[in-house]
């Protein structure tokens, strides 16, 4: 048998009661899972790093969209030093 990893995932805010002033504030919560065998976790492990290694990113750091995304795109100042050099233009 093959190995296999999931990666499992959540966006959003979760409790375990909710009430109407929560749902309001926080109207969604998903979890979802991906499933990648070895062969294909190894191949998408080297295509990240192959992007990293491109963009100056340490290749041991996880990257999130919140580190990244949203501070290029408003010229944030508090971008992570690690990102520092990325701009709108050069992602």
């Amino acid at each position: 048998m093959k190995p296999y990893f999931i990666f499992s995932d959540e966006c959003g805010a979760y409790e375990k009661r909710r009430d109407d002033k929560f749902c309001i504030a926080h109207p969604f919560y998903v979890r979802s899972n991906v499933l990648v065998s070895m062969d294909d976790f190894i191949v998408l492990t080297d295509r990240i790093n192959t992007l990293k290694r491109e963009y100056d990113i340490p290749l041991g750091r996880e990257l999130k969209w919140q580190d990244y995304g949203i501070s290029i795109k408003r010229n944030d100042k508090r971008k992570k030093p690690y990102l520092s050099h990325l701009t709108s233009e050069n992602i």
